[in-house]
């Protein structure tokens, strides 16, 4: 199941311990397909994956957290895409 995340996870963490920054925005960025095709075969096996613990399983503090919303991200982006580029009213600061 988490077989392709788990690759994309361990190629983030090794960004990370490199310090390959153009690597890892490479990674983040959201015209990367790699990490989209990762997360959509993630929901198709396992749509109740936790992102979060696989994340954590890899990568350390704070890229687990910063990686797993990142897939949290793509995984609505994958679900509703109309709703992920609706316009919001944003509150004002009184």
């Amino acid at each position: 199941m988490s077989q392709g995340v788990s690759e994309f996870l361990a190629a983030a963490a090794t960004a990370v311990r490199r310090q390959d920054g153009p690597a890892l925005a490479a990674m983040l960025s959201p015209d990367a397909v790699r990490p989209r095709a990762v997360v959509e075969q993630c929901l198709r096996d396992a749509p109740h994956a936790d992102l979060g613990a696989l994340a954590s399983a890899q990568l350390p503090p704070p890229y687990d957290e910063v990686m797993a919303l990142h897939c949290r991200l793509l995984a609505f982006l994958q679900s509703k895409p109309d709703d992920a580029c609706a316009p919001r009213a944003v509150p004002r600061r009184a």
